[in-house]
């Protein structure tokens, strides 16, 4: 009998001991991550663009970023082409929706990274794509979205 309270009494020290509060599995990328929402988070909602040649034929690579606050987005590239009297048409156009959100991870050398990760809805599942982040600003938005690094704010 002695033994069995004393047990019961070592169970319920151990649980009362133990903290309800999370405790990170990297506290040097979480306290990064707290300081890159705090900084840039508010600046990164909007929609962002940007342009670029596309051939020698005078077709355009457009790209159009999307974040809303309910961290949702909208990614679409298009090519777009022009003819003789400047009317512009849409040869192609891939659209991708999802969520997003900012996340530091560790890199292959064990370094804290910066990254917008693009959540991707799919028929078969949620497709991540991470994207490195630099920076923000009012006007501009510094990311690694190939074939583009920095896309502007849309007016």
């Amino acid at each position: 009998m002695r033994k069995l309270c004393f047990m019961l009494f070592a169970v319920a020290v151990m649980l009362c001991s133990c903290s309800s509060e999370p405790h990170p599995a990297d506290p040097e990328a979480y306290k990064a991550l707290q300081e890159l929402k705090e900084k840039y988070l508010v600046l990164m909602y909007g929609e962002w663009r940007n342009e670029m040649p596309y051939d020698d034929e005078g077709s355009k690579w457009q790209v159009s970023l999307r974040l809303d606050e309910d961290n949702s987005y909208v990614l679409t590239y298009s090519i777009v082409t022009y003819g003789s009297d400047g009317e512009q048409t849409v040869a192609r156009k891939d659209v991708t929706k999802g969520t997003w959100y900012l996340s530091v991870v560790r890199d292959d050398n064990d370094g804290l990274r910066e990254v917008l990760v693009l959540n991707e809805l799919q028929e078969n599942g949620i497709v991540s794509r991470l994207v490195d982040f630099r920076d923000v600003d009012n006007d501009v938005l510094h990311i690694d979205l190939y074939p583009f690094s920095e896309l502007r704010r849309a007016e």
